[in-house]
């Protein structure tokens, strides 16, 4: 089995991946509701350091429709095998890794839960 090292994260940035198993699909409005975030340039940063690492997959194309819609949030490959090492089963970890291919329909009912 090959091993990996997963970048390391602080103790805020350990709270987005679980909230993403449990809810498939997040905007960043979302995430800071459920942190209790209060700034916008905090919650940025650390999104953009977990999509950078590849813990996260932007689902945001720029065009003038979506130019005020808050970017969409899902689990990529480093992101799940986190996930897997804090124990989650690995089975149902497995859809996770479609995500990014779901249907526009599937993404907002997701997002509507939240």
């Amino acid at each position: 089995m090959k091993y990996i090292t997963l970048p390391p994260l602080t103790t805020k940035q350990k709270e987005i991946p679980p909230l993403i198993y449990r809810f498939r699909y997040i905007n960043r409005l979302q995430f800071q509701k459920l942190t209790n975030e209060p700034h916008r340039p905090n919650m940025a940063t650390r999104l953009k350091y977990l999509e950078d690492t590849k813990y996260l997959k932007n689902l945001y194309t720029k065009e003038q429709k979506t130019l005020y819609i808050p970017a969409h949030y899902c689990l990529w490959n480093i992101g799940i095998n986190y996930l897997k090492t804090l124990g989650f089963d690995p089975k149902s970890l497995k859809k996770y890794y479609s995500d990014n291919t779901r249907k526009p329909s599937f993404i907002n009912r997701c997002l509507f839960i939240v």
